[in-house]
């Protein structure tokens, strides 16, 4: 018998069976929670499967899972291989975490990352392992874990604008994760020797066991929270945003306007209606006439700033607020963009469709007169009347109505 299975078993019989039985019911714990977290993530992704950083978060807690079934078995045996096992399942758990953390952030899961992560540490973990260092390569798998969940908590505190409560309190519960696997970690390294085998005995341990518990339930039950939250707005989003170009639609132009203030004091707004737009309809058929529609949008984008708001309230026709703009401006804007438009060559498998044309209408309030943004509007749709009138493919502007001079 070898010095070290003597160790473990001495440590057997000086009654210690009870607190290695209990580390295991931890870890049963652990694992059941894990377990359920993990079917609930499924289901969420499975449902919405915009959230693919929940299927990566899933296969985590599954790994957790066989992690803590290893743990707890080693914790009982004793056995290099289970312990190897044990570390590895571990690491990699933590790994899956955070790549489910970038793909949360970035809408991508990066796989250069993870496996940049995870090859190193498995490399020294065996390497340990082969040369019958099991007490430093414990260490250094807490060790590697508290700086994978380390980073994963800066993670998402660094997006925490997203959703500051849901957010923060992922990262304050990684991190006190992290912190709990450092605890062991350098506990293992001032107090027990290198080539220590087994799960130790310590109060460190059994608290690492119940932070792991608390904590996978807390990022478990954020993380939903955190999907349902999204799915929630990218509905709001959807019903606020025309379809086919992406701007505004009309509700939600004024729903906006509303939410940044009632009225709108020295602000301007331009109604654009595009020219003959039945015409294409009828010459190149419908699909090139949303083709038209999205280069008007793409290019009222590119003549805006980012404090303007651009809807599209109508089949082809479109409005645009602009706070803080005087009637020159804002006319100056509508000329920009009919302009850009007309020189616009619009490519289709069947024909180039080019010279479309935009009528403009202006309206801008006195600097110390406030209006509603439908009121805005209204008055540069008047105006918009007349440059259609007046022969089209040009910007007027509505003089101030006479009740304000």
């Amino acid at each position: 018998m070898s010095l070290n299975e003597k160790e473990v078993l001495s440590v057997r019989d000086a009654g210690h069976t009870r607190m290695l039985l209990e580390y295991g019911t931890i870890m049963m714990m652990a694992g059941v929670c894990s377990a359920a977290l993990c079917i609930s993530a499924i289901v969420s992704w499975a449902a919405d499967r915009h959230h693919t950083f929940m299927i990566i978060w899933s296969g985590a807690t599954l790994t957790y899972v066989a992690a803590t079934m290893a743990f707890g078995q080693y914790a009982q045996s004793a056995a290099p291989t289970t312990g190897w096992i044990a570390s590895i399942t571990l690491i990699l758990g933590s790994v899956l975490a955070w790549m489910a953390a970038a793909d949360f952030e970035n809408g991508q899961a990066p796989a250069v990352g993870g496996f940049g992560r995870l090859i190193p540490a498995v490399v020294l973990i065996t390497a340990l392992a082969l040369v019958g260092r099991n007490g430093l390569m414990l260490a250094l798998t807490n060790l590697i874990t508290c700086a994978v969940l380390a980073e994963t908590a800066t993670i998402y505190y660094c997006a925490r604008r997203e959703s500051p409560a849901y957010l923060i309190g992922l990262a304050g519960f990684y991190g006190v994760a992290a912190a709990s696997f450092a605890i062991c970690g350098i506990s293992l390294l001032v107090f027990y020797p290198v080539d220590f085998l087994g799960v130790p005995d310590s109060w460190a341990e059994t608290a690492n066991g119940i932070l792991s518990v608390l904590c996978l339930t807390g990022i478990g039950a954020l993380s939903l929270a955190l999907v349902h939250q999204r799915a929630a707005n990218r509905h709001r989003v959807d019903a606020m945003t025309d379809s086919l170009t992406g701007l505004l639609n009309r509700r939600a132009l004024i729903e906006l306007g509303r939410t940044n203030g009632l009225s709108l004091c020295g602000a301007s707004a331009i109604v654009f209606d595009l020219d003959n737009f039945k015409v294409v309809n009828d010459t190149h058929g419908h699909a090139i006439g949303d083709m038209v529609l999205k280069r008007f949008a793409m290019v009222c984008r590119q003549g805006l700033r980012a404090t303007d708001l651009a809807a599209r309230i109508g089949g082809e026709e479109f409005a645009v607020v602009l706070p803080g703009t005087d009637a020159t401006s804002a006319h100056l804007v509508a000329d920009r963009i009919r302009d850009r438009f007309e020189r616009e060559h619009i490519v289709t498998p069947r024909a180039m469709v080019h010279g479309c044309t935009v009528s403009a209408g202006v309206f801008a309030s006195p600097p110390a007169t406030c209006y509603q943004i439908q009121d805005l509007i209204s008055h540069a749709d008047a105006a918009l009347y007349e440059a259609k009138q007046s022969g089209r493919n040009r910007v007027c502007i509505l003089p101030i109505p006479a009740e304000i001079n």
